[in-house]
């Protein structure tokens, strides 16, 4: 009876020993992740953890949610004191992967395992919505699954039919090439001189800079959207 009654003394004592010895995640937001006071972005904001810091986890919500393209639970942990909620898609264990983080520029992000441009990090966890056609209002908004949807937003002369599967896009060297039809205007810096229906395209591409993206032909030609009269 002895030997049972200390084996079964024993298992018990060597789960809590495995659970207690489980590494605890550290920070993998380059900025910081804030501590929030429920499990949600809009909750009261406690702190912002700095990047690499290591957090006991007490609790991990059952449902989740997506952050800038990642799908996790929230979790809450204790920090300097303090207990919260923090997204748990900048939480990770993976020491190489922090190192990535740690060496990638400011104007890069790491997506998975790659230090990409911030343009492309947005394009891929966010999506993009582009103005084309004119001045009327259509967008052709990229999504971040690689399809390409059509819409014109309320106001202004009104609105016209969301138009989904247009095309996709992917990314081609330093550009976006974009697979959808639509029309454009050649841009030659003066307004004015992009009136009319423009020219059809069925792809465009767009070239990343400071405030934005531009639209060009095939040979590199910048394009822009045709000034019309939208109420006419």
């Amino acid at each position: 009876m002895r030997k049972a009654s200390t084996l079964f003394f024993i298992v018990p004592i060597a789960t809590l020993f495995l659970f207690s010895c489980a590494p605890r995640p550290r920070v993998s937001a380059p900025a910081g992740l804030i501590l929030r006071a429920a499990p949600a972005s809009s909750a009261a904001a406690l702190a912002t953890i700095p990047f690499r810091t290591e957090l006991k986890v007490i609790e991990t919500s059952t449902e989740k949610v997506k952050i800038e393209g990642i799908e996790a639970p929230w979790q809450k942990v204790s920090y300097e004191g303090k207990e919260g909620w923090v997204f748990s898609g900048f939480l990770t264990n993976d020491a190489a992967l922090l190192e990535n983080i740690e060496k990638c520029p400011s104007t890069h992000r790491v997506y998975g395992q790659e230090c990409i441009p911030v343009w492309q990090y947005s394009l891929q966890s966010q999506g993009l919505v582009i103005p084309v056609d004119n001045d009327c209002g259509y967008r052709h908004l990229l999504k971040p699954d690689g399809t390409v949807d059509g819409f014109q937003p309320k106001g202004g002369c009104g609105s016209g039919p969301f138009r989904g599967g247009l095309g996709r896009w992917e990314i081609e060297g330093d550009r976006i090439r974009v697979n959808a039809p639509t029309s454009f205007c050649y841009d030659t810096g003066d307004p004015m001189m992009a009136q009319g229906e423009g020219v059809p395209f069925q792809r465009y591409f767009l070239s990343p800079r400071a405030n934005g993206f531009v639209p060009m032909d095939e040979k590199g030609k910048p394009l822009t959207v045709c000034f019309v009269n939208c109420c006419a």
